[in-house]
């Protein structure tokens, strides 16, 4: 199955383009995932997910990315895009007000909508 996607990636991303890879790239090992990494063309950004644990491991060669972040913002066009693993479900343009893991306990979304609005922010 790797091989199948990584020639599908390659046929699509060239050497020059950028990827921002949103989290859980791999859930494989460090060797794993740096044998995938070096076959897949472009130049890749990684936004941390929580299954990408092969980054814990200091076999691991972060330089294959060309940043490794929890969160980032980047220019697109005119606007800012911002590149998140988790919901952001209120949030400034330079920077996050607050971000939620979802969990088995849903968030009181009227305290959420309040507190937005109150901060004059959309979502």
């Amino acid at each position: 199955m790797n091989a199948y996607m990584i020639r599908q990636w390659n046929a699509k991303i060239s050497q020059v383009d950028e990827v921002f890879l949103v989290g859980d790239f791999s859930d494989g090992t460090a060797a794993q995932t740096t044998q995938i990494l070096k076959q897949l063309a472009g130049k890749k950004y990684l936004i941390i997910g929580e299954y990408d644990r092969f980054l814990m491991d200091p076999s691991f060669n972060p330089s294959l990315f060309g940043w490794i972040r929890d969160y980032a913002e980047i220019e697109d066009e005119s606007r800012t895009v911002n590149l998140f693993h988790y919901p952001t479900i209120c949030y400034h343009v330079s920077k996050p007000l607050f971000q939620l893991i979802f969990s088995l306990n849903p968030p009181d979304w009227k305290h959420i909508v309040k507190l937005c609005h109150k901060r004059h922010r959309s979502f």
